[in-house]
């Protein structure tokens, strides 16, 4: 895979800009590519690189999922909340949903402990919502929209509010719209080889650290599609 660029925020927002005006209503994702160019090269190391974030979910496509499928994945993303440190963990909860309806069907649903508030649950779906409607992960958009840095490309500011707004002015959210989506990470798509767009949605909410929800979907995603690898290349030998 070629080296991945990104631009710094004020030019994100101009082409944000430039691209509304002339795709109203079209494809999303075409949003996130039109604002990728030659630019700064990224660090390998910087987990809020946008082109990595990004590189990084469109790498990890299922070959298949089903209702077991998720099953599978939600009861090892559980195990791997569990498996943090004392000092990370938090009590979460675990949502996967598959799109294709009118709305979402849930078919994982769990709190890894006690401790849970239905605050969690009221952030799942909005991450849910955030993931269906522009096709990438909220940590990508997180990390794309939030105030950067003006001598480097890397996100740190401390709040993603400034990114909502940049949303909700593109895309003409309503005052009640733009709290029902949230650029917080923990919504994560899922693809699958051979389809197009996004399939459904993992989800956590919980965990304290700003990355966490997000980078803990990331491991058991990459630990279950390394077993089906292994599994295959067992069966073919």
């Amino acid at each position: 895979m070629p080296e991945l660029y990104f631009k710094s925020k004020e030019a994100l927002l101009k082409d944000l800009r430039s691209f509304t005006a002339s795709n109203s209503g079209s494809d999303y994702p075409g949003i996130l590519a039109a604002t990728m160019a030659p630019q700064e090269p990224v660090s390998s190391h910087n987990p809020a690189d946008p082109a990595l974030v990004l590189a990084q979910e469109q790498a990890l496509v299922f070959p298949s999922f089903t209702t077991t499928t998720a099953w599978t994945l939600g009861v090892a993303l559980r195990s791997h909340i569990l498996a943090l440190p004392a000092h990370k963990r938090r009590p979460a909860v675990i949502s996967i949903c598959l799109s294709g309806s009118s709305a979402p069907q849930l078919v994982f649903h769990c709190a890894t402990e006690p401790g849970t508030r239905v605050d969690h649950v009221l952030w799942l779906k909005r991450k849910t919502k955030t993931v269906l409607r522009w096709q990438v992960s909220t940590w990508y958009l997180h990390c794309r929209l939030k105030p950067t840095n003006a001598n480097e490309s890397v996100c740190v500011g401390p709040s993603v509010m400034e990114g909502i707004e940049v949303l909700a002015e593109q895309f003409a959210l309503s005052p009640v719209e733009r709290y029902e989506y949230a650029l917080q990470a923990g919504g994560f798509p899922i693809r699958v080889e051979g389809v197009e767009g996004v399939v459904g949605v993992i989800a956590v909410s919980g965990l304290q650290e700003e990355a966490a929800d997000h980078e803990v979907i990331v491991a058991a995603i990459q630990e279950f599609l390394d077993g089906k690898k292994q599994d295959s290349c067992a069966n073919a030998s």
